[in-house]
């Protein structure tokens, strides 16, 4: 992976979640930090 690793998107990712303001912006965030990181472990 080039740029910036799976586990610092995530936590890019995490870090939106906490500053969303509805939750469908919080899930999509979570979501997207799960692939991530599930992507990563799966390797």
């Amino acid at each position: 992976m080039t740029g910036l690793s799976a586990t610092t998107k995530a936590t890019d990712h995490l870090e939106e979640a906490l500053d969303a303001e509805n939750a469908d912006d919080k899930n999509f965030h979570i979501r997207q930090a799960l692939q991530l990181i599930d992507a990563e472990t799966s390797k």
